[in-house]
């Protein structure tokens, strides 16, 4: 995990190069398969193929409707080594983020990351049903507030203290506006609300 001191690259150019290098790696497999299966005739086998690497595709695309586009990068660079690590992880974005902050720090957008990262992590011990993440990213009173939300596993609960005094949450605490660990019924809600910035209103087209 990165060290985000003021005015460094929330994501090193290292890690974004790795990032296209495997995007490259997952679309050339992903030809490759729907070529085995026209050649064996298994025309019905690529068409379904076909479809559900248009489904990952698209859920993955969804990280590029974030209007900050360190946070975008950040996220596009985590959930491929979540899906590495086999933590599953869904997106939703809410209907405000056309009204982008101005000049958000950069810094947090790597903080956020770091945590998205922490949270699967230590999500890696629970049974597979319950390795997934929800990601919420909204607005709210003219700042971002960023959800995770996981299932708490009765036989082995979430370690909340040692998420908790983990240091990038310490570094989050100390950067971010409020940060939340509740205990919803059989969920674990973490809302990190981002310092309050000016709204940059939508300009006419």
């Amino acid at each position: 995990m990165g060290d985000y001191a003021e005015g460094a690259q929330c994501v090193p150019i290292g890690e974004l190069i790795y990032l296209l290098k495997t995007q490259r790696h997952d679309f050339v497999n992903h030809l490759q398969v729907v070529r085995g299966y026209i050649q064996l005739g298994k025309i019905d086998l690529a068409s379904k193929y076909i479809v559900e690497i248009s489904q990952e595709l698209a859920e993955a695309s969804q990280v590029l409707q974030v209007p900050w586009p360190e946070l975008a990068a950040v996220m596009m660079l985590k959930g491929k080594q979540v899906k590495d690590s086999r933590t599953t992880v869904k997106l939703s974005l809410g209907q405000n983020l056309e009204r982008v902050c101005e000049n958000p720090p950069e810094a947090l957008a790597g903080i956020i990351g770091d945590i998205y990262e922490l949270v699967c992590n230590q999500l890696g011990s629970c049974s597979i049903d319950r390795q997934q993440v929800a990601v919420d990213v909204n607005e709210e009173d003219g700042t971002y507030v960023i959800r995770f939300s996981w299932a708490q596993e009765s036989g082995n609960p979430f370690d909340k203290i040692g998420l908790l005094a983990h240091p990038v949450m310490e570094t989050a605490q100390n950067n971010l506006r409020k940060v939340e660990l509740l205990d919803q019924e059989d969920r674990i809600l973490l809302a990190l609300y981002l310092p309050l910035c000016q709204i940059k209103k939508n300009l006419p087209s």
